[in-house]
């Protein structure tokens, strides 16, 4: 594989970004928050934790540009030491196949709703899985090329159902 193929601009990262917000989560969270709170003051608990994301992302964005071509985990490693690099690595590996494996049941769920209802469960995570190991295997560039074509279909979607919400 060419690795100069698999790099991703700035753009793409940022659309990827997008809809990785975008994803499943954000069509559970309003509805989960307020049970959780009990609350319907949730958008300060929103807006509060979209301002820590934001501050995170733009410290790892300042780190990257800092160790260029290293990954987080090579320059996580010389920032903190050895051990504690392996720590923080496996905490974030940890979290990240958390958020996956929570997407990929809503996102099942939510394909069992309102697509294919009585298809089993394992039926199409399974399915999505196999589509998600084939794209993985093309490397972040196909993804994030995906994405881009995506990108549009997402705004006007999310956009359409905002605009009907204000109206109603």
């Amino acid at each position: 594989m060419n690795s100069a193929y698999d790099k991703i601009t700035t753009s793409q990262a940022i659309v990827v970004f997008v809809n990785y917000i975008l994803a499943a989560g954000i069509l559970s969270l309003p509805r989960t928050a307020v049970q959780e709170m009990g609350t319907p003051d949730v958008w300060l608990a929103v807006i509060l934790g979209g301002m820590i994301t934001m501050a995170a992302g733009i410290v790892m964005a300042k780190l990257s540009q800092g160790y260029p071509g290293k990954t987080f985990f090579e320059y996580g490693g010389a920032i903190v030491g050895k051990w504690m690099g392996i720590l923080i690595g496996l905490f974030f590996i940890e979290h990240f196949i958390t958020i996956a494996a929570f997407e990929a049941r809503v996102m099942a769920e939510i394909t069992s709703f309102f697509l294919l209802e009585g298809t089993p469960l394992w039926a199409i995570t399974m399915t999505m899985m196999w589509v998600g190991l084939y794209s993985v295997k093309a490397g972040m560039g196909a993804i994030a090329r995906l994405f881009e074509i995506i990108f549009p279909i997402t705004v006007i979607i999310f956009d359409g159902c905002f605009y009907e919400q204000r109206t109603i």
